[in-house]
């Protein structure tokens, strides 16, 4: 079974490409794609070194195979310009296949989490952020279900929980599309409580025919009335409502309360992975977006499964839980908002230098709570991005790419022994140069360029 769920899901990509059949005249490798590309390829270099240097040769080529999985799906994504659905089963694909590898299935998906998000950073520099960031969306909400299921039994339905729901509701997907084609804008929109009646049947069957889990149906039932009310809240014509945003994520703690007794966890990331697939499939990013509390406890719980032993209740009175959850919840949201004024392939590779080296040295100074911290805060960043005028979902794509780099990097800065203060201090110094350096070299080129078109 594991084997062939890559295939379904490329298989499902490409008929969901073949449905839409969207006309484009973009040029998607154009010069400065591949100066983003090239990019993005001197930053896996980085990444694999440092895995060869503190992991080993084994760990240096799963770094290597994992974010090349992630990279190529993203990218596929950008050229099929083949809709959610199309961009959803290419991530879907990415994180199935990295479950061949049975000793480091995990680490692996991790790693394509990375992957992912660096080519959707790239992508973004061409006009199009939405098919690299859905694509990195798939393969994060198929990791986070895939690693508490296992966590609950290795038993195949459990570790590839999340793989089989959300290529489920990719196939609703298409079918969704194929109505649409014969129907108007207006009408289609109106059709939204039957797409909520078809992710409900799905929940249901996924839980009681495949994994067989009590109480599953009603979570995941609950799951899509509440995509359903808050696709109805904030439809995607309307301006930004900061009332109904913060509704609306109480409405997904609320979710997030009814399904965290499910199997360890496993019910929030099924929840989760149903309802960010119904709101791709309504087209409703703002709505999306507004996901972010529950991608925060998802991605914690998933932090915690993978690392037992730093899983203490976040303490928001600790200093370095606040410092990373503030950092965590700013972090993702500043490559958006400055690609909005000014497109760069050497600004692209800045901000990957920042993304990638920032939760490393995060995790080595500020210890376990501010990593804590820090995985929830990412959450954070999608909820406040939902309160903007024009909302980008390219921070959906960071934030998983962010997550998977601190779930495969904490053993290894924790393995490098505890600082002490002074030392911590004296590291700080040093990386705030550092990226007090970046920081002018992106504004001297944000300076330089020219104003972005809109998207």
């Amino acid at each position: 079974m594991t084997t062939l769920l890559p295939f379904v899901a490329l298989a499902l990509a490409l008929l969901a490409a073949f449905a839409t059949r969207r006309a484009t005249d973009r040029k998607i490798w154009k010069p400065i794609a591949w100066r983003s590309l090239v990019g993005a390829l001197v930053l896996l270099a980085v990444l694999t070194a440092a895995a060869w240097q503190l992991r080993g040769a084994t760990d240096a080529v799963s770094t290597f195979e994992g974010v090349v999985l992630g990279m190529c799906a993203a990218f596929i994504a950008l050229g099929l310009n083949g809709g959610p659905a199309a961009s959803l089963a290419l991530g879907v694909a990415a994180a199935a296949g990295a479950k061949w590898s049975v000793s480091t299935g995990s680490f692996l998906q991790d790693a394509v989490l990375i992957g992912a998000s660096l080519a959707a950073l790239a992508a973004w520099t061409e006009g199009d952020e939405a098919p690299g960031a859905i694509c990195s969306l798939g393969a994060l909400l198929a990791t986070v279900a895939d690693q508490l299921g296992a966590a609950t039994s290795r038993e195949e339905p459990y570790a590839s929980a999340g793989v089989v729901l959300v290529l489920g509701a990719v196939l609703i997907g298409i079918a969704v599309i194929l109505i649409s084609q014969s129907l108007s804008t207006a009408t289609f929109r109106k059709i939204a409580p039957v797409v909520a009646v078809l992710f409900a049947a799905w929940g249901a069957v996924c839980c009681t025919r495949y994994m067989h889990l009590e109480g599953g149906p009603v979570s995941l039932f609950m799951a899509v009335v509440v995509a359903f009310a808050v696709h109805k809240m904030l439809p995607p014509t309307n301006p930004s409502d900061p009332l109904r945003s913060g509704v609306a994520a109480l409405l997904w703690l609320g979710l997030a309360t009814v399904s965290f007794g499910l199997a360890k966890s496993l019910g929030m990331a099924l929840a989760l992975g149903l309802a960010a697939a119904m709101l791709c499939m309504l087209d409703n990013r703002r709505a999306l977006l507004t996901l972010g509390p529950l991608v925060g406890l998802v991605l914690y719980r998933t932090f915690r499964e993978a690392h037992p032993d730093i899983s203490r209740a976040l303490d928001i009175g600790q200093h370095y839980a606040l410092v990373g959850l503030i950092t965590g919840a700013v972090l993702p949201l500043l490559p958006s908002d400055w690609l909005r004024t000014g497109r760069s392939a050497a600004g692209a590779t800045l901000w990957g230098v920042l993304l990638v080296g920032l939760p490393a040295v995060l995790s080595l100074v500020l210890g376990a709570k501010g990593a804590v911290g820090f995985v929830a805060g990412l959450g954070l960043a999608l909820w406040i991005e939902s309160f903007r005028a024009e909302a980008s979902v390219l921070p959906v794509a960071l934030s998983a790419g962010i997550a998977g780099l601190l779930f495969a990097t904490y053993g290894w800065t924790a393995s490098l022994g505890a600082l002490s203060r002074d030392d911590k201090l004296k590291f700080f110094v040093w990386t705030s140069v550092v990226v007090a350096v970046v920081a002018m070299a992106l504004a001297a080129i944000r300076y330089r360029a020219p104003k972005a078109e809109a998207v």
